[in-house]
C-alpha cells in the first residue's frame, strides 16, 4: 500500500479529555494514572472499571438517539480542523451504542412501551448517522474494531476510492460487554498489570480515538501509516491461539508490507491485555520476531485500561507521538515486568524512526500496523 500521511489526531481517554493531556500524564506514569477507577454496579454485578468522566449516559432523544458512544464521537468530530472535515468516515466499536438497548430493556421490564423511534435506531445502526450526515463506514470485530476500520480506511484510499479518511476506534462502558469479560474470566479486581508476574485480568475502561490519513505526498519529519496487515487464528471464541502463529505471521505481513525488516522497527506498542492467555502469546512472538535484538516496547492498558474498540486507534495515536517526542511512557505500575525490552516505572527517551502497532480481540482477530517518521 501506499504511505499515508496522517494529518490529525486526537483522543478522550480516562486520562484526559484532549490527546494531550492524555499523553501528560501517561508519560508521568504511576500514580498520576491509577487515579481514574471506580466500581460500576448493576444488579449482582460489581466491578472496577475507568471512566471518562464527563461522559453522561442518558439518551438523548434526536435523529439518530445518542447515548455516551454517540456523544464521544460527536466531540471529537467537532473539533476536527476545517480542512479535513468533509473526509469520510470510518468507525470501530466493539459494542455500539449499547445505551438505546439498555433503555429498552429497562422500559421493558417497567411494563413501558417501546416507542417507533427507539425501534428505528435499534434495527439502523445509530453511529452511523452521527457522521455530518454522511453515512459512516463500520467496523463490529471486537477489540480490534477500531484498527479494522483503519484498515478497511487503507485499503478504500489505496485504490482511489476515497483521498483520505477520517478513522474512528470508539466504546463507552457497556454493561453488556463488561458482562462478557467477567464470564470469561478475564477481568480482575486490582489494577491491569500487563506483562508482570502479577497479571492475570484487564480493567474495562472507555473512550475515543481518531486518526486522519491521507494519501499525499509526505513533508520531512511528517508521520505516514506504512502498511497495515491483518490475520485471524479461526481457533476459540475468546482465547488466542497458544503458538501465536497467526499472531507473527500479522506481524511479519505489516513489516515487510512497509518494506523493511524486523530488525528497522525501534518501539513495539503491545496490545497488553494483562490476561495470561494474551500476555504469553504476544511475549512468545516478540521473542520469535525480533531475537536478540528486541525493540523498546510498552502497552498502554495499565494505565488507561482497556478502552475496547478504541484501544487500538489508542495504540497507534501513541505511537505516533512517540516517534515525533522521542519518547515512550512506561507499561504502568510494575516492580516485575517479564522478560521483554520494556519501559517500566519511568518515559524513556529512544532515537528511530518506525513502530509497529499490534492490537488482538476476541474471535482471535489480530491487526498489526506500521508507522514510520519521515526523513
Amino acid at each position: 500500500m501506499s504511505a499515508l500521511v496522517v494529518s490529525h489526531v486526537d483522543a478522550i481517554t480516562p486520562l484526559g479529555s484532549t490527546w494531550n493531556e492524555t499523553w501528560r500524564r501517561l508519560c508521568l506514569g504511576p500514580p498520576a494514572t491509577r487515579s481514574r477507577a471506580i466500581w460500576l454496579s448493576e444488579g449482582s454485578l460489581a466491578v472496577p472499571v475507568m471512566n471518562v468522566p464527563s461522559t453522561t449516559r442518558n439518551i438523548e432523544a434526536s435523529v439518530p438517539l445518542t447515548g455516551a458512544t454517540g456523544r464521544l464521537i460527536r466531540t471529537l468530530l467537532e473539533r476536527l480542523p476545517e480542512s479535513c472535515k468533509n473526509l469520510p468516515i470510518y468507525i470501530g466499536t466493539a459494542h455500539g451504542e449499547t445505551d438505546i438497548l439498555l433503555d429498552a430493556l429497562r422500559a421493558s421490564l417497567n411494563g413501558e412501551p417501546i416507542d417507533g423511534h427507539t425501534w428505528r435506531w435499534l434495527l439502523f445502526d445509530s453511529l452511523a448517522s452521527l457522521g455530518d450526515k454522511r453515512e459512516a463506514r463500520m467496523s463490529y470485530s471486537a477489540c480490534t474494531s477500531g484498527m479494522h476500520a483503519l484498515a478497511s480506511a487503507a485499503v478504500d484510499i489505496d485504490n482511489d476510492v476515497v483521498e483520505g479518511a477520517i478513522v474512528l476506534g470508539v466504546d463507552a462502558l457497556s454493561i453488556f460487554g463488561i458482562a462478557g469479560f467477567v464470564r470469561t474470566g478475564a477481568m480482575k479486581d486490582s489494577p491491569c498489570s500487563p506483562f508482570s508476574e502479577t497479571n492475570g485480568g484487564t480493567v474495562i475502561s472507555e473512550g475515543v480515538g481518531v486518526l486522519v490519513v491521507k494519501k499525499t505526498e509526505p513533508a520531512v519529519d511528517s508521520i505516514v501509516m506504512r502498511s497495515v496487515a491483518m490475520s485471524c487464528d479461526a481457533g476459540h471464541a475468546t482465547l488466542p491461539d497458544p503458538t501465536g502463529k497467526y499472531l507473527e505471521a500479522c506481524w511479519h505481513d505489516a513489516i515487510r508490507r512497509a518494506n523493511i525488516t524486523p530488525s528497522d522497527v525501534d518501539i513495539v506498542i503491545f496490545h497488553g491485555s494483562g490476561t495470561r492467555a494474551n500476555d504469553e502469546t504476544e511475549l512468545a512472538v516478540y521473542h520469535r520476531v525480533f531475537g536478540d535484538t528486541m525493540p523498546l516496547a510498552t502497552a498502554l492498558k495499565g494505565c488507561l485500561g482497556h478502552t475496547m474498540g478504541a484501544s487500538g486507534i489508542h495504540n497507534c495515536i501513541a505511537a505516533i507521538e512517540a516517534l515525533r517526542s522521542g519518547a515512550l511512557p512506561p507499561v504502568g505500575d510494575m516492580s516485575h515486568v517479564r522478560n521483554g525490552n520494556f519501559v517500566s516505572g519511568m518515559v524513556r527517551d529512544f532515537s528511530g524512526k518506525h513502530a509497529l502497532v499490534s492490537c488482538s480481540g476476541f474471535g482471535g482477530n489480530n491487526v498489526a500496523a506500521i508507522f514510520g517518521l519521515e526523513k
